[in-house]
C-alpha cells in the first residue's frame, strides 16, 4: 500500500511516495508536486506550465495545481491568468 504524505502552506512542495508497510520511498524519483499561490484579482483560472500546460480554477482567490507520479525536474509556472 502506498501513502501519499506531505503538506503545503503555499508555494511549491514535493513529497515522495512512501510504502506504508516499510516506511521507505516506493520510488525515490517519483512523488507528488503541489503548487499553490494567491491569484491576481479578477482571475477565474490560471494556465500552468509543467510537463505540458494545465488549466486550474481560481477558488477564493487562490489556485492549486497537483501533479502525481512526477520526478519534479523543473518548477511549475503560471503562463496565463484567465478572466471571464
Amino acid at each position: 500500500m502506498d501513502f501519499y504524505g506531505g503538506g503545503s502552506g503555499g508555494g511549491i512542495s514535493w513529497s515522495s511516495l512512501v510504502d506504508v508497510s516499510t516506511g521507505r520511498a516506493s520510488d525515490g524519483n517519483l512523488g507528488v508536486l503541489r503548487y499553490e499561490e494567491e491569484a491576481p484579482p479578477g482571475g477565474t483560472a490560471v494556465r500552468i506550465e509543467y510537463e505540458g500546460e494545465h488549466t486550474v480554477p481560481v477558488v477564493h482567490g487562490h489556485f492549486l495545481f497537483v501533479a502525481w507520479d512526477t520526478e519534479f525536474a523543473t518548477d511549475p509556472r503560471v503562463v496565463e491568468l484567465i478572466t471571464d
